[in-house]
C-alpha cells in the first residue's frame, strides 16, 4: 500500500566546533579537556516523552526507547516518508488474505552471539503478544511456523497493514532466552546494555558483530534527563554531545550553528486532550464542547511553540492527506459560555465558577513534565476555562500512562506519533477503538468500531483516506478528543557530531554516528 509522501526532515547544519573550553569552565568536563578527545566514546542525554522509562519493548508505548538507544530493532522500519522498509526482514509476502511469508536476513545475530532465525523471531513475537494486549490485538496472529530464516504467519483476519504493524517498537525483536528483558534486553542493534542505573542512566557498549557494520563509537553514556534546562546546560557545558527531544522554547539557547546542529523530524506527532467519559462531569456533551472551544491553537503555536508547530484540527497533520475535510470546534469563548448556559449551568453564588444541580463545574487536568510544552498548554487552557466559568486543577504526573489508567480525572494530555507504523489504523484503533489499549478516556462508538474494522482490511489508498477521515470526524463531533498542535521533534548535537540524527521514526543511536 502506497502511503502519502511527507517532507519530514529539516536539518540545520552548523560548522565544526572546536572542543576547547575556557579556563573558567574547567578542563574536567566530560567530553572536552586539555587532552585529545576520545573519539570512540560519547555521552548523550536521552529522555522519555511519557515521563517513564522501561527498556523492555513490550512495555506499553515505551518500546521505542530501546530503539532510540540502538539496543534492538524491528523486522521492518518506517522511513522518513512513513513507508515500511526492510530491516531485520528482507521481505514480507502476502500469500493470501490471512497468510504472510516473512524472509529474514541471513547472518544477523543477537548481542550474545545467538542467531536471529525464524524460531527466535517466533518466540519473541509470542512473548510480545502474551505480555502486551495492544500488540496481541494489532498483530492478530493465529499461528506461526518457523523454518530456518522463513517465518510463515497466519492472522485471524485480513490485516492489510500487517507489515506496518511489524514496524511498531512493541514488536521489536529481542532474544527471549537471555533472562529478564525488563532489566537488560538483548537485541540485534549496534549497542548492547552494560548497566542501567536506578535513575535511568544507561551504559552501552558497541556490538562489534552488528550486521550492518562495526559501530564507530565504542562506548556510550546515555544520561537520563527530563528537565529541559538541565539538558541544555549539559550540552552547553560539554557534559553531553547530544540531546533528544529539546523543547521548542529552549532552541534559542542552542542557536549558535558554530557550536550546535539542530535536527528536526516530522513524526506526525500530535499534542492532544482526552476527555474522561467515565467522569460524571465529562459525560455532559455541553461541557466537552465548551472545553474544546477554549483551545486557542494559534496562540499556542506562537507563544508556547515559538512558531515551530502547526495548529491541529485532526489527529493527523494536513501534509499526510488523512485530515482533508476534517473539522473541529474553533476557538470561541462567547459561544462556549452560551452552550453552558443553555445546558443549565449558572454561577449562583458569584464566585466565578458555574454550578449545576448543586455541583461546581471544576475539572482535574492531568499532564506530565517530561514533555515541557504540555503543562504550558494546560496552563493556557486553565486560563481560558476560567473565562467561561469552569474551574480547574492541574496535576503534573510523573508517569502519565499509569496516571491516565486511573479514573479520577476529567482531562488528560498526551503527545503521540499518530503514524507510528506509517499506517493510520494503528493509532486510531489504539486510541479511538472501544477496546483500544490507549483509549484512556473510555470513548466508545459502535460506528467508529465498524469503520475501524473496515480500515484494517483495506489496502486501497482512496478508501483508506475516506475511512480515516470519517473516523476522526465522528470522534471530534462526539467531543471525545481535542487536537491542539502538531509538532516537530527537535534533536540537537554538538557541531562535531555526525550521523546521530533520526534516520527514521525510531532511530537515534546508530552504528554510523561519530565525531567529525
Amino acid at each position: 500500500m502506497k502511503k502519502p509522501k511527507l517532507t519530514v526532515v529539516r536539518r540545520v547544519a552548523g560548522a565544526v566546533a572546536a572542543c576547547a573550553l575556557t579556563a573558567a569552565m574547567g578542563a574536567a568536563l566530560v567530553g572536552c579537556s586539555s587532552n585529545a578527545k576520545n573519539t570512540e566514546e560519547m555521552s548523550v542525554a536521552w529522555t522519555s516523552n511519557a515521563g517513564e522509562y522501561n527498556l523492555d519493548p513490550t512495555n506499553n508505548y515505551m518500546g521505542w526507547q530501546g530503539s532510540y538507544l540502538g539496543i534492538y530493532e524491528q523486522l521492518f522500519r518506517i522511513d522518513g516518508n512513513f513507508d515500511p522498509q526492510p530491516m531485520l526482514a528482507e521481505s514480507a509476502e502476502m500469500v493470501n488474505d490471512t497468510t504472510w511469508k516473512i524472509t529474514l536476513r541471513d547472518g544477523v545475530t543477537f548481542q550474545n552471539g545467538d542467531s536471529m532465525d525464524a524460531q527466535a523471531v517466533k518466540d519473541c513475537l509470542n512473548r510480545t503478544m502474551e505480555m502486551n494486549a495492544r500488540a496481541k490485538k494489532s498483530l492478530d496472529i493465529a499461528n506461526m511456523e518457523a523454518d530456518g530464516n522463513v517465518l510463515t504467519v497466519t492472522t485471524n483476519s485480513l490485516n492489510a497493514a500487517f507489515k506496518n504493524e511489524l514496524c511498531e517498537p512493541v514488536a521489536s525483536i529481542i532474544n527471549v532466552n537471555c533472562g529478564a528483558a525488563d532489566e537488560k534486553p538483548v537485541g540485534t542493534g549496534p549497542y548492547k546494555i552494560d548497566s542501567v542505573a536506578d535513575n535511568g542512566d544507561v551504559e552501552l557498549s558497541s556490538y562489534d558483530s552488528y550486521w550492518q557494520g562495526n559501530p564507530t563509537i565504542k562506548t556510550v553514556h546515555a544520561k537520563y534527563l527530563t528537565d529541559d534546562q538541565s539538558k541544555v546546560s549539559a550540552l552547553q557545558s560539554g557534559e553531553v554531545s547530544a540531546l533528544m527531544n529539546v523543547a521548542d522554547d529552549q532552541l534559542s539557547a542552542l542557536s549558535d550553528t558554530s557550536k550546535y546542529t539542530l535536527h528536526q523530524t516530522n513524526q506526525a506527532r500530535a499534542h492532544m486532550l482526552y476527555f474522561n467519559m467515565q467522569s460524571s462531569i465529562m459525560q455532559d456533551d455541553a461541557v466537552r464542547e465548551a472545553v474544546s472551544m477554549c483551545i486557542d491553537r494559534d496562540s499556542y503555536v506562537s507563544s508556547i511553540y515559538n512558531n515551530s508547530a502547526e495548529a491541529a484540527h485532526a489527529a493527523f497533520p494536513d501534509s499526510s492527506g488523512y485530515a482533508d475535510g476534517v473539522t473541529c470546534d474553533g476557538f470561541d469563548v462567547e459561544k462556549a459560555k452560551q452552550i453552558l448556559a443553555d445546558a443549565g449551568y449558572a454561577d449562583t453564588d458569584g464566585d466565578g465558577i458555574l454550578e449545576k444541580d448543586g455541583k461546581k463545574l471544576s475539572l482535574k487536568i492531568v499532564t506530565y513534565q517530561a514533555n515541557a510544552a504540555l503543562p504550558k498548554d494546560c496552563e493556557a487552557l486553565s486560563s481560558q476555562l476560567s473565562q467561561i466559568g469552569i474551574g480547574s486543577d492541574i496535576e503534573v504526573a510523573e508517569k502519565i500512562a499509569t496516571r491516565l489508567g486511573q479514573s479520577d480525572w476529567e482531562i488528560g494530555t498526551m503527545a503521540y506519533s499518530t503514524l507510528p507504523t506509517g499506517n493510520p489504523y494503528t493509532y486510531l484503533s489504539t486510541v479511538m477503538g472501544s477496546t483500544g489499549a490507549s483509549n484512556y478516556g473510555h470513548y466508545s462508538n459502535a460506528k467508529v468500531d465498524a469503520l475501524l474494522d473496515q480500515l484494517k482490511k483495506t489496502s486501497d489508498e482512496a478508501t483508506q483516506k475516506q475511512l480515516v477521515q470519517q473516523i476522526q470526524q465522528i470522534a471530534l463531533d462526539d467531543h471525545a478528543y481535542v487536537y491542539m498542535v502538531h509538532t516537530l521533534v527537535n534533536d540537537v548535537t554538538a557541531a562535531d557530531v555526525q550521523n546521530l540524527a533520526m534516520q527514521g521514526q525510531y532511530d537515534w543511536l546508530n552504528y554510523q554516528m561519530s565525531y567529525k
